[in-house]
């Protein structure tokens, strides 16, 4: 276990408030990997959760770009996607080297505002852990993921994608 997802477990255990630790709370890479994960009973696998996470915001954030004129930052932004009683909510948390995110899944709440901004204060004191410690972190996954990479398409050319991606019969 790293030594961030250590300083994450010991932050939410000892700084999260009580009514979200109730709720699933993730925090993952804009690749979808899951640098934290405060419960895992649940049905999905951490990197299905990450996957999809990250896909909604990229999704939401490009979907409002085309819609923009003006350029936005992406961490002035927040994906909520809720009922009156469940939902998920995603924060981008500030580090210094790339932006992480911290989401919220929760369900049966009585007054989700409230969760989401419990949860926006909990991120934002997240976000020192990051800016002290992600540099470090994240050039290790990285080198960790280049090794995994090394196996897939090495000295793929773009006629043997092509062929890879064609349908039957064209």
């Amino acid at each position: 276990m790293s030594s961030l997802t250590l300083k994450l477990e010991s932050h939410f255990q000892n700084r999260a408030p009580e009514k979200i630790k109730v709720h699933r709370v993730l925090i993952f890479r804009k690749d979808g990997l899951i640098l934290f994960n405060n419960n895992n009973d649940n049905n999905l696998n951490f990197s299905t959760q990450g996957a999809l996470s990250t896909g909604a915001w990229q999704a939401a954030f490009s979907l409002f770009k085309s819609l923009e004129k003006e350029s936005s930052r992406e961490e002035n932004f927040r994906f909520s996607f809720d009922t009156s009683s469940y939902g998920i909510h995603i924060l981008p948390i500030r580090s210094e080297e790339e932006l992480v995110y911290g989401g919220i899944i929760f369900r049966d709440e009585t007054n989700p505002a409230q969760i989401k901004n419990l949860f926006r204060n909990y991120v934002r004191e997240t976000e020192e852990i990051f800016i002290n410690e992600t540099k470090e972190i994240i050039e290790t996954l990285d080198s960790n993921s280049e090794v995994q990479r090394d196996f897939l398409f090495k000295d793929i050319s773009d006629d043997e994608i092509d062929k890879l991606f064609s349908f039957a019969g064209e």
